[in-house]
């Protein structure tokens, strides 16, 4: 079975882990695979990230800024005093 992404948090939700790499970019797996399948590992090919045409998807882009811009709101801005003058 391959691996997983997903998020996990504790339970005062202050702290996160991100299981995963929504930070790669559309031909970084691609690249670490091949790199893995030329070194003989035996494994398999990324599930879903391969078109019929064997070419890298890029399907997580929209979701990896959406996930990066809310960690920056709640994290960074949430807790930041902001002074007005």
């Amino acid at each position: 079975e391959g691996k997983r992404s997903g998020i996990a948090a504790l339970k005062d939700e202050k702290d996160f882990f991100i299981l995963g790499h929504p930070e790669y970019s559309k031909k970084t797996l691609d690249l670490e695979y091949k790199r893995d399948l030329n070194q003989g590992l035996e494994i398999t090919p990324p599930s879903h990230y391969y078109d019929e045409a064997n070419n890298p998807l890029f399907i997580w882009r929209s979701s990896a800024s959406v996930l990066f811009s809310n960690w920056l709101n709640f994290a960074v801005y949430q807790d930041t005093p902001f002074i007005l003058h």
